[in-house]
């Protein structure tokens, strides 16, 4: 256990110092952080209605602002950093667990090499190669590293999805489980809420499917632990006086969003195809030793309401706020999650290949190169945000 929380520890210093320049770069260039940077500055200074409620990281760079007597901005960019760290260790820890922890150096090494390649990859995009730009229109790119509410709210994701996995497997409700999942559904909202929109429809969903077909529900953990602070939360953040003062409102106006940039059905089908074909070769690769797996259920579930939110809805009423494009990001959430439980079982898959116990099979050779090929796309991706601001919102 020692020797795991060292790797961990690691792991999670490795990855900020990976993404150190990144950070940088953003926090030069600010892109989104400018306006993130605003709400620190109204927080510390108590104007509340000012912030969004969703302000999770910016109660933490207010504190680290204040404690450390950096400007609004670097603070801001610190707490992302951090989280970058913390993802990271939390995507070893969760691919260690496909390994049963056994693991040589080489292992460890590739573990490591896995956690930061997944904090960035990046869907098959040509635009990459022809148009570089820090935004891939009609894609759904798991790591939009433009945004620090997203790059925060992935820790909470993976967590509150590890633990709903984990729910499955208790026979009785735990009192110290339930609280601690519930702690992570809070903070996961006051970081996003996009994940939780997309998140708490899908685990409802599933579990009515489980109790129909008469499978095991841990029905008073889920309640407890998931639907009632995720309900409790998001209806508190919609009844604020930050967006009840706002004028724009929720619409129903399927693939509008989607088409703004002139993207027909059939483009943005061969989009969504190029930004999981990892997933989608897993999933019929794999299909019957992972038809009953809960996390792999639940994250297609998860990205599934996730894209059907991108298509159908938007916000209307302000002009701004029609290209905002605030309903993409429980997809996104949802393809960084579904990357990492892919990542995951394409280990536990071929742990024996990988440590030279079985002969590689074709379905491991398919897997490992479009994990290679999504790969290669995320370094470009992370490379592409290394440069000058104007790539940033193309």
């Amino acid at each position: 256990m020692r020797q795991r929380r060292l790797f961990y520890a690691t792991v999670f210093v490795f990855v900020m110092l990976a993404y150190l320049p990144l950070v940088r770069n953003m926090l030069a260039h600010l892109g989104d952080y400018a306006g993130h940077a605003l709400f620190v500055m109204a927080f510390s200074a108590g104007e509340f209605e000012r912030v969004p409620p969703h302000y999770l990281h910016i109660a933490l760079a207010s504190a680290v602002q204040a404690l450390t007597q950096t400007t609004h901005i670097q603070s801001l960019a610190l707490v992302v950093l951090v989280h970058y760290g913390m993802t990271g260790a939390l995507i070893a820890a969760f691919l260690a667990r496909a390994l049963a922890f056994r693991l040589a150096l080489r292992e460890l090494l590739l573990v490591a090499l896995l956690a930061f390649l997944l904090l960035t990859i990046a869907p098959l995009a040509p635009d990459l190669f022809t148009r570089p730009s820090g935004v891939l229109f009609g894609y759904f790119a798991a790591n939009p590293h433009h945004n620090p509410t997203n790059m925060i709210v992935r820790f909470y994701a993976l967590a509150t999805l590890w633990l709903a996995v984990r729910a499955y497997d208790l026979p009785r409700a735990d009192g110290g489980f339930v609280a601690l999942a519930a702690v992570l559904v809070v903070l996961s909202a006051l970081a996003k809420p996009s994940w939780l929109a997309a998140f708490l429809p899908a685990l409802v969903a599933y579990s009515v499917w489980r109790l129909f077909t008469r499978q095991y529900v841990p029905i008073s953990t889920l309640l407890i632990g998931f639907v009632l602070p995720s309900v409790f939360v998001l209806a508190w953040q919609y009844t604020t006086p930050f967006w009840l003062a706002d004028s724009s409102y929720l619409a129903l106006e399927p693939f509008v969003y989607m088409t703004l940039r002139g993207d027909t059905l059939l483009t943005l089908a061969a989009k969504l195809l190029l930004s999981l074909m990892l997933p989608l070769a897993m999933l019929v690769a794999y299909a019957r030793a992972l038809r009953s797996d809960v996390s792999w259920q639940l994250a297609w579930l998860t990205f599934s309401v996730g894209i059907a939110q991108a298509y159908l809805l938007m916000m209307d009423g302000v002009p701004d706020v029609r290209t905002s494009g605030n309903w993409t990001w429980g997809a996104l959430l949802g393809a960084f999650v579904l990357f990492v439980v892919s990542t995951y079982h394409w280990l536990a898959q071929h742990v024996d290949i990988l440590r030279g116990a079985a002969r590689p099979t074709a379905r491991f050779w398919l897997t490992s190169a479009l994990l290679l090929l999504h790969s290669a796309a995320g370094v470009l991706w992370y490379l592409t945000h290394l440069r000058a601001a104007n790539i940033l919102h193309q």
